[in-house]
């Protein structure tokens, strides 16, 4: 279903149905740490999945989430566009597009944009 939010089901033979989605038709929410937008592609109550979250996280210039960890999730980044720096267990490093950053679990980290930036976020369940 494109642009829809629909709850995954398995069909006859208990295959799961796939799921198409088109950014303009996903609605933007806050991001749990109150910067920026998200759009969530899939989420893991939607399918299951070790993924707990797939989404385009948009993060406007200046911009800068909290030091946090997370105990049981690894956090994956893809920057498509835009530069900012990210603080990982007190190494900054320079975010530009085309980069690929994988967070650990158990790893304190922040972002800070410097100018408009936006990223493709994978978080992994290690439950």
């Amino acid at each position: 279903m494109i642009g829809s939010n629909p709850k995954l089901k398995s069909n006859k033979g208990g295959v799961r149905s796939s799921v198409i989605r088109v950014l303009s038709g996903i609605k933007p929410i806050p991001t749990a740490h109150k910067i920026g937008e998200k759009l969530v592609l899939l989420s893991q109550d939607e399918f299951d999945s070790p993924i707990t979250q797939i989404s385009v996280t948009i993060l406007h210039s200046g911009e800068k989430s909290e030091l946090h960890t997370h105990e049981t999730m690894d956090e994956h980044f893809f920057i498509l566009s835009g530069n900012g720096e990210m603080v990982l267990d007190n190494e900054q490093v320079k975010c530009e597009c085309g980069m690929y950053i994988l967070v650990p679990a158990r790893t304190s980290h922040s972002i800070c944009a410097f100018s408009d930036m936006k990223c493709i976020t994978i978080g992994v369940s290690l439950d």
